[in-house]
């Protein structure tokens, strides 16, 4: 009886570890990479889709300083070849746009979807992040089924910042601690003459003999 309840609690939990996994490989990731850059240079981001089970259509809405960046542009990827694809930058406000695309058939691809490239302002800080988020109402695969996207933000470090913490300065060595019959020795040489030379040669022989055990 016992062994029937073991093996049917390991069953259950297998079950339950199975449908948390399944449920976490069903989210597909919109990733980038950290970039770098100076003022005045013009940087391209490529977006991607990773784990993609077959997507259908996409709203992905681009947030970024507007102080950091000026004149955003967006260029199709290699995974969205076919099908319409548009953005909002001409009606942009306050530093954000979305990028569209939507095909009559899932692909399930993974790699580019589109390269945002923007220019980098005099003004910008050492480090900004632009935000990459999605509108679920317009992201579904070929049974119009929702796609659950799992957005990466973008790291930009300006100017030759780094997040490399410094690397901390080297303790400095300590002095080694004085051996016994060296602290006997300097003990009998600081007391006062003539004491000093009538101790010295009394605890001569000790010292020699704790200097064999050191």
């Amino acid at each position: 009886m016992l062994k029937k309840v073991i093996a049917l609690s390991v069953s259950v939990v297998f079950a339950v570890m199975s449908i948390f996994t399944t449920a976490y490989a069903a989210n597909t990731q919109i990733v980038s990479e950290t970039v770098t850059a100076s003022d005045g240079e013009t940087i391209s981001i490529p977006i991607s889709i990773s784990g993609n089970a077959g997507i259908m259509g996409y709203r992905i809405s681009i947030r970024y300083s507007a102080d950091a960046f000026s004149q955003p542009e967006v260029t199709r990827g290699t995974v969205c070849v076919s099908g319409n694809f548009n953005d909002s930058i001409d009606e942009e406000t306050n530093g954000s746009f979305d990028v569209l695309w939507s095909d009559s058939k899932n692909i399930s691809a993974n790699g580019e979807l589109f390269t945002v490239t923007f220019k980098v302002n005099s003004s910008a800080v050492e480090k900004t992040t632009i935000s990459v988020s999605y509108s679920q109402a317009d992201t579904f695969n070929e049974s119009w089924e929702n796609v659950i996207l799992d957005c990466e933000d973008i790291d930009v470090l300006l100017n030759g910042y780094s997040e490399t913490p410094e690397p901390e300065p080297e303790p400095e060595p300590q002095p080694a601690e004085k051996k016994l019959s060296e602290k006997i020795r300097e003990w009998a040489q600081g007391l006062a003459s003539p004491f000093n030379t009538i101790m010295e040669i009394i605890v001569a022989p000790v010292v020699f003999v704790i200097s064999l055990f050191e």
